[in-house]
């Protein structure tokens, strides 16, 4: 019992703080209005497109097949691809564009964990033009890639 204690003692302060920020975060990440963001339309026909592989596979006959690896793998981000198709087959367009923000959040939030003080880090991600308000709502596809890579 006081190994717990003197454990808790040791916690940081600003701990509270992370989870305040982290839970802020997420709230207004699923909750906000997406119809007003700008390149919902287009996330959302991404997922719907995303349903059906023939457009790849359309792809591939038209070019040899290294060529079309080469330009799939670096243009086409294979991860994002991977993505939409299965978040497609589980919820609906919309439903898949709002998880994605949310996951990409969350993990956004868990790589700021990882850090050497997670308060500030998450603070960066808030505080940049580029990072929450940016990457995190609207640019979901970069803000994916980014999370994933960040974790």
């Amino acid at each position: 019992m006081r190994a717990a204690l003197s454990s808790l003692a040791d916690w940081p302060v600003t701990r509270p703080l992370f989870f305040l920020l982290a839970f802020w975060v997420l709230v207004l990440a699923g909750e906000i209005d997406r119809s007003l963001l700008l390149d919902q339309d287009s996330y959302v026909t991404n997922f719907i497109a995303a349903r059906e592989l023939p457009w790849l596979l359309q792809r591939a006959d038209q070019q040899p097949f290294f060529q079309f690896l080469i330009t799939q793998v670096f243009s086409e981000e294979v991860l994002w691809v991977v993505w939409t198709y299965v978040l497609a087959a589980i919820v609906d367009p919309v439903t898949a564009v709002q998880f994605t923000v949310y996951f990409l959040n969350a993990l956004m939030i868990a790589a700021t964990w990882r850090t050497a003080k997670p308060e500030f880090a998450l603070l960066l991600w808030i505080l940049m033009p580029t990072g929450f308000a940016v990457t995190g709502l609207i640019q979901i596809r970069q803000g994916f890639a980014l999370s994933v890579m960040l974790y």
